[in-house]
């Protein structure tokens, strides 16, 4: 059902809602608490507003003499208001579901209390009273963004500020693995220096209620995504990275965005690059767009990877590297991916456009000290999601992949791919923007580091994949490349694989839930080959990565687990001393599509190689030596 609108706050410049305030008893809400009623030292003065499950009081605190806001837990479809101020359920049958809910409130709230950020509306205190829970909340001077748009469309610069101070608030409360649900222009105040504030985020957001339909899905019509509505059932920060969209499109455009119900067929939304063009920066434009993607899989799937969309110029500052000065990103370019439009960043231009290193005279790769041309590109690509670079002349070129959160397994796949869980990856990295080659492996052989690979000719080419590797093989190049270069290479795991591999999908593949036949190497991905192929061959995923599904199967550095019920949510490798099997992700070519998913796994003996089997590594950026002061 829709939610209807708890105005958490009085929105203390807008006058329409300033006289609205209603004193309890009053024809605006009958059940309200009345004038006057003491809550410990709070004073109940007006009720700002009511939705389905709470009413949002005006107070005083008699201690501090200052405003705050308090919620009450008032389910109007289970709770009445006795005669002693005290709310009970509104019958024995709903009794149960009453004192559940008011439990989830107040738990829901000791976890908000817990996200201390200026773009979020700070939670004072929370407690039992009246036989019910209540949240009390700073008071925020300031207007509504609803009232806001109503005068006209923004300024490209106020777009962005505010923008930048939503992904600020948003990014806090998905670190806590926290959905907002509701976020919509009514729901953000902007001070009176116009920092962006979060409200009501829904504290009691499922209430405790789970068994009623008209509970869980709450939506607030023409800011909701379709999952909200019970269509699929994946929810996560991409839902709140759709309510974002709703509301910059309404900024840049003026106009409300079509329900997303109502575009699930026969879209009639124009996109923001048609309906804003020429007022707005096309990248903005752009982002706006991927965030409004009507399939979950096409929007990016956190607020890292949704800030990596936006204009150069707009990202928040970071803190400046030490010796070096702003690093620019202009170069990238941003396009929409094939089957769910998934967006994905490309190389970065210093990728392009710094000098590569000289190839060796000898004919064997020389190896053993990275110049320094190919140490400045990544230098060059810092932190930024989508840059490449390479360490060395036969090093694989990397990826960095954005910090983010992603729901990590299937719920409709085999038992070993749950309990889903959200895992937060809090740091980029880089990834292998491609499997591990026969050319790279050579490389490593000339220089002592690695075993020759057993002949196979059916991979001859040098560009296929690194095939008959075992995972005590694998560990040993990605150690090579460590000591050759000087930067800290490893294997993935298994949540960092899942993760790039997913590419901020949340389908069954990074491409959707149905096989296809162009988008991967294996048994019945169509046209199957019957052998591993260059890498490269298939569109990349959302993070510009080739050949996560099929072609090779990729060695991870966990030890093989029967599930997930024991596993972290920070996206630590599972391993345990003289474990004999690990994990392999991604299938390979001779894998049927099952195998293929994003979500599956299976193992394999540790000291064992096999046909399909290769590798892709990853580097931990934040290890990076700093580059040297320059003069």
């Amino acid at each position: 059902m829709a939610k209807e609108d708890s105005g958490d706050l009085l929105r203390a410049t807008d006058p329409a809602l300033r006289n609205a305030a209603r004193f309890g008893g009053t024809d605006d809400h009958l059940a309200a608490l009345s004038r006057g009623t003491r809550l410990f030292e709070y004073r109940i003065d007006a009720v700002l507003g009511h939705g389905g499950f709470g009413i949002t009081y005006l107070a005083e605190d008699t201690l501090l003499r200052e405003p705050v806001a308090v919620k009450e837990f008032f389910p109007a479809h289970a709770a009445i208001r006795a005669s002693d101020q005290s709310a009970r359920a509104r019958s024995s049958r709903d009794a149960a579901t009453f004192d559940a809910g008011v439990a989830s409130f107040l738990d829901e709230a000791r976890i908000i209390a817990r996200v201390r950020h200026p773009n979020i509306v700070q939670v004072r205190r929370f407690f039992e009273a009246h036989g019910t829970g209540y949240i009390v909340l700073d008071f925020v001077q300031g207007r509504s963004l609803e009232a806001t748009l109503e005068e006209a469309p923004l300024p490209e610069r106020r777009v962005l500020s505010i923008l930048n101070g939503v992904l600020d608030g948003l990014g806090a409360l998905h670190d806590r693995a926290i959905l907002h649900r509701d976020l919509k222009p009514r729901n953000v105040i902007l001070r009176d220096d116009d920092t962006p504030v979060l409200i009501d985020f829904g504290a009691a957001r499922d209430f405790g209620l789970r068994h009623s339909a008209t509970v869980t899905q709450i939506v607030s019509p023409n800011y909701s995504p379709p999952e909200q509505y019970g269509i699929g059932d994946q929810q996560g920060p991409w839902s709140d990275i759709y309510s974002l969209g709703a509301i910059l499109y309404r900024a840049v455009t003026g106009k409300v965005p079509t329900d997303s119900l109502r575009r699930l067929r026969d879209d009639p939304l124009p996109p923001a690059g048609v309906a804003a063009a020429g007022r707005y920066d096309e990248a903005l434009l752009r982002l706006v767009d991927a965030l409004l993607a009507i399939e979950p899989a096409g929007r990016p799937a956190s607020v890292a990877h949704a800030r990596s969309l936006l204009p150069a110029a707009a990202q928040a500052p970071a803190a400046p590297a030490p010796g070096g000065g702003a690093r620019s990103a202009s170069g990238r370019a941003k396009v929409v991916g094939l089957a769910v439009a998934t967006v994905v960043i490309v190389a970065g231009a210093a990728a392009f456009l710094l000098p590569r290193a000289r190839a060796p005279e000898a004919d064997a790769p020389a190896i053993a000290s990275a110049p320094p041309k190919a140490l400045s590109e990544r230098e060059t690509a810092g932190l930024r999601p989508g840059a490449t670079f390479k360490d060395c002349q036969d090093c694989p070129v990397m990826t960095v992949a954005p910090a983010g959160a992603f729901r990590m397994g299937s719920d409709d796949g085999r038992a070993d791919e749950r309990p889903v869980r959200i895992v937060t990856l809090a740091k980029p990295f880089a990834i292998g923007q491609r499997e591990v080659t026969r050319r790279e492996w050579v490389a490593c052989v000339a220089a002592g580091g690695c075993e020759p690979l057993a002949r196979n000719p059916r991979a001859a080419d040098d560009r296929a994949p690194a095939t008959g590797v075992s995972w005590n093989q694998a560990r040993r190049y990605a150690d090579w490349l460590s000591d050759a270069t000087g930067q800290p290479y490893r294997l993935p795991s298994e949540a960092e694989w899942e993760y790039a591999a997913r590419g901020g999908a949340v389908g069954s593949f990074w491409w959707g839930d149905e096989v296809g036949e162009t988008h991967a190497n294996c048994a019945d991905c169509g046209g199957a080959r019957g052998a591993v192929v260059a890498t490269g061959s298939f569109p990349p995923n959302g993070f510009g990565l080739y050949d996560t599904a099929g072609n090779a199967a990729e060695w991870v550095e966990d030890c093989w687990t029967p599930d997930y019920r024991s596993a972290p949510s920070d996206a630590r490798a599972v391993t345990t001393p003289d474990c004999g099997q690990r994990v392999l992700r991604g299938g390979g070519f001779n894998s049927d599509a099952r195998y293929v998913r994003s979500a599956a796994r299976f193992k394999y003996d540790a000291a064992v190689p096999y046909v399909t089997n290769g590798l892709r590594v990853v580097s931990d950026l934040a290890a990076a030596p700093a580059p040297a002061a320059r003069p």
